[in-house]
């Protein structure tokens, strides 16, 4: 196998990266990698595609052998190690143990410190999570993630004063819309608990307007008759379990039917109907 060869397949696994063919291009990084196995950037780039597959599996193996064959940057190979475990995986242990890793390489790594004060939040280690945002803060105090995060976990009644202050500044600076949703609906928050509410309800509305315009196209706003015909597709989709206006009997058990059965779970917003 010639150089040459080597370098058009290399050429044409990037170029299908680029163009976001994904499956053709996870097809040309594994022939790239069958002639030169210690291409570690090919390794790195394979996990990606493979992430994007939801391969987790075999994403983890491929970011292992960027790793193993020494790629530049490591922390960012085990930074997307411990997002697989902790978004996808949900193995929360495994996930602080790729975070932290990465930390040790680079002890002031703002991705992983975030990653690892999200997942001390979701573990419910509020302390542990506001002691990461705050020393975010020290490294970069333009983070709006990090400020938006680390005022949601102070009370809202007794917040310092300076921190609504921060925040109301927070939202003079350049951001994406999603930036600015964080800050107002953290904002909002801090203000009701202050029973500022006229203030509050300012900021909330401002902030579901900066989340409606950081939305993918097409899904930020709500067609009441577009979820009606949605609706009435799902009831059409199930089987009658009976004959049409026919009531069911007082104490009689359903009739068994075989395979599986859809499950509905109904609730009003933030009501808990995700975790059930």
């Amino acid at each position: 196998m010639t150089a040459g060869v080597l370098e058009a397949l290399l050429r044409d696994a990037h170029q299908l990266h680029r163009l976001g063919r994904v499956p053709e291009a996870i097809e040309a990084y594994k022939r790239v990698l069958a002639l030169r196995a210690d291409l570690a950037e090919c390794w790195f780039n394979l996990g990606v595609l493979l992430r994007q597959q939801l391969q987790f599996t075999e994403a983890l193996a491929a970011y292992q052998r960027a790793l193993d064959h020494g790629i530049p940057g490591p922390e960012e190979v085990y930074l997307n190690r411990g997002v697989i475990y902790a978004d996808y995986l949900r193995q929360d242990a495994a996930a602080e143990q790729e975070l932290k890793q990465a930390l040790r390489l680079n002890p002031n790594y703002i991705p992983a410190l975030l990653n690892l004060a999200n997942l001390q939040e979701d573990l419910g280690h509020r302390s542990e999570a506001g002691a990461l945002y705050a020393r975010i803060l020290t490294l970069d105090a333009s983070c709006l993630e990090a400020l938006a995060r680390y005022a949601n976990l102070q009370p809202a009644a007794s917040a310092d004063n300076r921190l609504v202050t921060q925040l109301q500044a927070a939202l003079r600076t350049p951001a994406s819309a999603a930036e600015h949703a964080s800050i107002l609906f953290a904002l909002g928050r801090l203000l009701d608990g202050k029973q500022q509410f006229a203030a509050a309800f300012e900021a909330y509305t401002a902030a579901n307007a900066n989340s409606r315009a950081s939305a993918t196209p097409g899904t930020a706003s709500y067609d009441r008759k577009q979820q009606e015909e949605l609706v009435d597709q799902w009831i059409l989709a199930q089987p009658a379990t009976r004959p049409s206006g026919t009531a069911p009997t007082v104490g009689a058990s359903a009739p068994a039917e075989s395979g599986p059965q859809p499950i509905f779970i109904c609730g009003l917003f933030r009501s808990g109907s995700t975790l059930a």
